[in-house]
């Protein structure tokens, strides 16, 4: 193969493809994993759009009667509900 100190562009190729079949060295297999940029705008955008939406529960007795009766902290009213679901 070589003598340590050199590499045949045979060689290179060779190595270059056993990298590529191996998913740490293969970028497009690391990139078809990733988002994109704007879904990654999208999620943020909403999970912000919903913190901001939920904030808003606090005050509101339906949603305060509601996570009495069910014991459930994140419970919500139907309006309040219906509104989240719409995002």
């Amino acid at each position: 193969m070589t003598d340590g100190k050199s590499f045949s562009k045979r060689d290179a190729e060779r190595k270059a493809a056993a990298l590529r079949r191996s998913d740490e060295w293969n970028p497009q297999r690391v990139l078809e994993n990733r988002e994109s940029p704007l879904q990654q705008l999208q999620q943020e955008s909403r999970k912000t759009k919903t913190a901001v939406e939920y904030d808003a529960t606090i005050s509101c007795e339906s949603c305060q009667v509601q996570r009495k009766e069910t014991g459930d902290d994140t419970a919500l009213c139907e309006q309040h509900f219906a509104e989240m679901m719409a995002l």
